[in-house]
């Protein structure tokens, strides 16, 4: 197996502890944005999706998830609906360079 195989076992099997801890602790805002990052990592764009929305439910508006969120839109090539979030963001002054990257890029 290449290191960038293991790399990427390794990076799945993050994530599939990290589901594991989510399920004991559905809440925990801060687990929630592990899988969204680490799922967005290994091109898991259903289980960052799912778990955006989870974060969104619990903090509507936060803009560290709305910013996610703009990630997620982007892996499913939904342009449009990124420009829109970030766009959002941007008009609240939120001018993080995340924010800036994920407007340009959509």
């Amino acid at each position: 197996m290449s290191n960038a195989q293991q790399t990427l076992e390794a990076a799945r099997g993050r994530l599939a502890n990290l589901q594991t801890y989510l399920e004991h602790d559905p809440d925990n805002l801060n687990l929630l944005a592990d899988v969204i990052d680490q799922a967005l990592s290994v091109g898991d764009v259903d289980a960052a999706g799912t778990a955006v929305q989870r974060a969104l439910d619990l903090q509507p508006g936060s803009p560290p998830f709305i910013l996610r969120q703009s990630s997620v839109a982007i892996a499913e090539r939904n342009f449009s609906d990124a420009l829109a979030l970030t766009g959002g963001l941007l008009a609240q002054g939120i001018q993080e360079a995340g924010v800036r990257f994920n407007h340009a890029f959509a």
